[in-house]
């Protein structure tokens, strides 16, 4: 019998498709079968004193130390983390809650271990039959999560290069600048130039996009991170919740009735019971695994299937029908095709 609360200990999720199907406002949903004005980003805490490595006492009282992090906040906030269970979690891992990865800048939070029930939310009239049957998960080891989507300043850092299209260095910027009479050289100069001119803010702030599974795996195999596993990132989106979406849609995602046709700075809608924002909308976000038909058997941490021919998306987009933009909707995609509608989120294990 499936059991719909959090105990502090994880999930998983997946989605399909081709470009023609994204490019057409995600219309079509791979079904399943064996065979088939919203609230800024809160600035960053000053680091614990305790300096450049985290550091954290265990239940034991043995010391955890995480060399390739920065704290930012040791202890989870209980205006962010409100549910008192998910705190409880997070402090008895021993590890500190808010850090930054110091290869990347990437700020991260603690998923605690943890289990659930993945797939079709209680009575969600939206759901399709590929987030059918839902089924039992269990996460046993804790992880740590971007608070972010990737943004494109974080990914070009890394790879030399911004692919995105809603980017002032990327096609719509260079061909504006070209419309006022530039060359596409000088225009491409031109809006590298303004890029600078704003130090940092401005489109470096958006998603990352245009970037395949792919791309994704190669940034990840440079910094030492990965994808999350779809029950991680189920896991991590619900937070403790068992709704279709941890909050109203318009004041937790960008979609396609609101974006108005392009992504936006990350954090600037409410974020989850983790203090996780994005989860929903803005960009898709790929996950590592393969895309099949769920099983009904619980599942203790699933890595996926172990081949296939798509891998999985999930969260929806800036130009997601608001069907798509729920904890449990999945899809499959080519992992060598990039879209302006896919992203990715970034996971370190401690």
């Amino acid at each position: 019998m499936l059991t719909w609360c959090f105990v502090p200990l994880l999930i998983t999720a997946v989605v399909a498709g081709e470009r023609s199907a994204i490019e057409s406002a995600e219309a079509t949903t791979v079904q399943s079968g064996a065979n088939s004005k919203s609230p800024k980003q809160s600035a960053p805490k000053t680091p614990a004193p305790n300096g450049d490595t985290a550091k954290a006492k265990s239940p034991s009282g043995q010391s955890k130390s995480l060399d390739w992090a920065e704290v930012i906040e040791a202890a989870p906030d209980p205006a962010v983390v409100t549910d008192a269970a998910l705190r409880d979690a997070i402090v008895k891992t021993g590890l500190p809650w808010r850090v930054r990865d110091k290869g990347t800048g990437i700020e991260m939070v603690l998923i605690p271990p943890g289990e659930f029930v993945m797939g079709k939310s209680p009575g969600d009239d939206e759901a399709s039959d590929n987030e059918l049957p839902a089924h039992e998960v269990i996460l046993t080891k804790a992880f740590y999560l971007g608070r972010y989507e990737v943004t494109q300043q974080q990914y070009a850092k890394v790879m030399g290069k911004d692919p995105s299209r809603f980017s002032d260095t990327g096609e719509l910027a260079v061909d504006e600048a070209m419309r006022s009479g530039m060359t596409r050289k000088e225009a491409e100069q031109a809006a590298k130039k303004k890029a600078a001119e704003k130090q940092g803010v401005g489109s470096l702030a958006k998603p990352v996009e245009q970037v395949s599974w792919n791309d994704c795996d190669a940034f990840c195999k440079k910094t030492k991170l990965r994808l999350p596993t779809e029950a991680e990132w189920e896991y991590a989106c619900r937070a403790g919740q068992r709704t279709p979406r941890y909050g109203e849609l318009d004041e937790i995602a960008w979609h396609r009735s609101n974006s108005e046709g392009t992504t936006h700075a990350v954090g600037t809608k409410k974020a989850n019971g983790f203090g996780l924002y994005d989860m929903l909308g803005n960009v898709f976000e790929w996950v590592n695994d393969y895309y099949d038909a769920y099983s009904a058997d619980e599942q203790t941490n699933p890595q996926g299937p172990s081949s296939g021919s798509n891998r999985v998306l999930r969260g929806g987009s800036w130009g997601s029908v608001t069907d798509f933009v729920r904890s449990s909707y999945r899809n499959g995609y080519t992992p060598g095709i990039s879209h302006t509608k896919l992203g990715f989120r970034a996971l370190r294990t401690p």
